[in-house]
């Protein structure tokens, strides 16, 4: 149960984040910079502490939820952006161009659009797992629903 719970909290997570760091920098001018600093180092350390180094998606999407982690890079302001997206297509080409090319396809600008979003994201994630074999945890997102939130009155 706990790793449905996780799952789900970062499906959720990639799927608010572009509207969510948008609006802090534009609705309330918050100053950003130093917490992406402070992602950008974590990430920087996440590929670090990677010992394969093998440019092969597989060796990137170790878990099928690596791909959420690859799509949130996608959503950072462009001088955090460049840089992490540096690092990753140059450790993980293959998983970058996978990612890349999703994201693309991807928009989050109302709930329908982040609907059809998350249903892009989650075939994405069931493609990969089939093409690498992934029983168990295909079932895991086979099962999942992806639904609009209900708003509050």
């Amino acid at each position: 149960m706990k790793i449905l719970r996780y799952i789900r909290d970062q499906f959720a997570s990639i799927i608010a984040h572009p509207q969510v760091f948008s609006r802090e920098k534009n609705e309330f001018d918050l100053e950003i910079d130093s917490y992406f600093d402070a992602q950008v180092d974590q990430k920087k350390h996440r590929f670090e502490l990677r010992t394969d180094k093998i440019k092969d998606e597989s060796k990137y999407f170790v878990r099928q939820q690596d791909i959420l982690f690859g799509l949130d890079y996608f959503s950072y302001p462009p001088k955090h952006k460049k840089i992490i997206q540096n690092i990753f297509r140059d450790l993980y080409p293959e998983a970058y161009k996978s990612c890349n090319n999703l994201n693309k396809k991807l928009k989050f600008n109302n709930p329908r659009e982040c609907l059809n979003s998350a249903q892009k994201i989650k075939q994405h994630i069931i493609r990969y797992g089939r093409k690498k074999r992934l029983l168990i945890p295909n079932k895991i997102w086979d099962a999942m629903d992806v639904l609009i939130p209900r708003t509050r009155r």
